[in-house]
């Protein structure tokens, strides 16, 4: 009776692990339009369309997030640099950094919406993701999402999703 209760331990143990810790093998896409927006995150840099952006952030405004407001307001004949480092609750020299954070830079890479390179710039065609569980901040449920190579196990990106976000799709290119 003991080895059974200590079975059913174990299994019940192992099903709240892979609920809090869900890790997911993703392919990015191929970008149809030159990305605009570099982020670099430790040895990584991740590139972003402006135009995946601002569909993005018209998505988090539907899902009742307006403290972003409804568009980036990015210029389309500009490119743009931010640095990002792991962690939350850091302090933003610009907006765009805590956009791209804390709102939908983890989406875009969910999704498979960006270019990524190593530090000797080569590319990398997937990504390994670990989204944690849904967890209430500032009112409105959202999941860390942390992003890793899946060849060295090395950080890509650390950063926060709307919840409402997991289920929304940026259409067709």
């Amino acid at each position: 009776m003991a080895k059974l209760l200590k079975t059913a331990f174990v299994v019940l143990l192992l099903t709240g692990a892979t609920y809090s810790m869900a890790q997911q093998t993703i392919a990015l896409r191929k970008l149809w339009v030159k990305p605009q927006v570099v982020v670099q995150f430790g040895a990584y840099r991740i590139w972003f369309t402006i135009k995946d952006i601002e569909k993005a952030m018209s998505l988090l405004t539907e899902s009742d997030q307006a403290k972003y407001g409804i568009t980036a307001a990015l210029d389309t004949n500009r490119e743009y640099a931010i640095e990002l480092l792991p962690g939350r609750h850091l302090e933003y020299r610009y907006p765009l950094q805590d956009i791209m954070q804390n709102a939908v830079g983890a989406f875009l890479l969910y999704r498979g919406h960006a270019y990524i390179e190593t530090g000797r710039h080569k590319k990398i065609h997937s990504i390994s993701m670990n989204i944690g569980p849904p967890v209430d901040m500032d009112g409105y449920l959202t999941v860390a999402i942390t992003v890793y190579d899946p060849k060295t196990n090395a950080m890509i990106f650390s950063g926060i999703m709307n919840a409402e976000m997991y289920y929304k799709d940026l259409g067709l290119d």
